[in-house]
């Protein structure tokens, strides 16, 4: 596996992070130290470094290294307390009562992105026993298992890409969860309602997702809504668009320049 690093101000790096994550690329991250700030991705194969190289152009090769894989699968994260999701292989910290373990690899994030872990807290906080839960943009499908780990009675996962696809049905194999997944762009072939929606997109999605009221068709009147994926400069356009399309806002979550939240229907 490649570790690419690109110094870029603070700013500039957050956007490209959020381009990857448009993209269906959650192997990215902020960092900071005393040099500044710099954007790091990690690829496993040629085809995933030519997409980052034609959205980031050329790494730095100087901090851009090789790694060994088998160490960046033994990472653990804790969601909230007693909640972890772990790498795989590795074994449920003393006092765990839920884990989200993820199969060996998940192309579409381990996992452990700040935006993938704003909307796990929110799930974890809210409680989902005996809820309907979809999972829109599944990624690697870690939302999705651990909607099933905390007694979710539905769950249903979609994301535009196949690939997404197969491997939420894979980490939803290995946690021994029952699930369906699909294919869908944002919510055009979910035809169900649900108690509970985890929407981890993208700014210009949310905003393009709040037009048209198409949350309202499938969240029931008391429904919770999860959202993340929300970066500092696109969280006005968002706030907006979902007070226009009447949401508001019961829960707020920081982590660094992401921000998640979660909305139900105003009253």
């Amino acid at each position: 596996m490649q570790r690419l690093v690109y110094l870029r101000r603070p700013s500039a790096a957050a956007a490209l992070q959020e381009r990857l994550v448009g993209v269906g690329f959650l192997r990215a991250a902020c960092e900071d130290d005393v040099h500044g700030s710099r954007l790091v991705t990690w690829v496993r194969t040629s085809a995933e470094e030519r997409v980052v190289r034609s959205i980031l152009g050329e790494p730095d090769q100087r901090a851009s290294e090789r790694v060994d894989e088998d160490a960046l699968n033994t990472w653990k994260v804790k969601v909230t307390v007693g909640t972890w999701i772990l790498g795989p292989g590795v074994a449920a910290p003393r006092g765990a009562k839920t884990v989200v373990t993820m199969p060996v690899g998940a192309g579409f994030g381990l996992g452990d992105h700040p935006t993938t872990l704003l909307t796990a807290r929110l799930l974890a906080e809210h409680g989902c026993a005996g809820a309907r839960v979809l999972d829109l943009g599944c990624g690697s499908g870690v939302l999705a298992a651990l909607a099933g780990k905390l007694g979710a009675a539905q769950i249903d996962a979609v994301d535009l890409d196949s690939d997404a696809v197969a491997h939420t049905r894979k980490t939803l194999k290995a946690n021994k969860v029952e699930g369906k997944a699909w294919t869908s762009n944002l919510l055009k072939r979910v035809p169900g309602t649900y108690d509970l929606v985890c929407a981890n997109l993208v700014g210009d999605l949310l905003v393009e997702f709040f037009g048209g009221g198409t949350l309202h068709r499938v969240l029931t009147p008391d429904g919770t809504a999860f959202l993340s994926g929300i970066s500092d400069a696109k969280r006005p356009a968002v706030l907006k668009a979902l007070a226009a399309d009447g949401w508001q806002v019961t829960r707020r979550l920081k982590d660094d320049l992401w921000t998640g939240l979660a909305i139900q229907r105003r009253s």
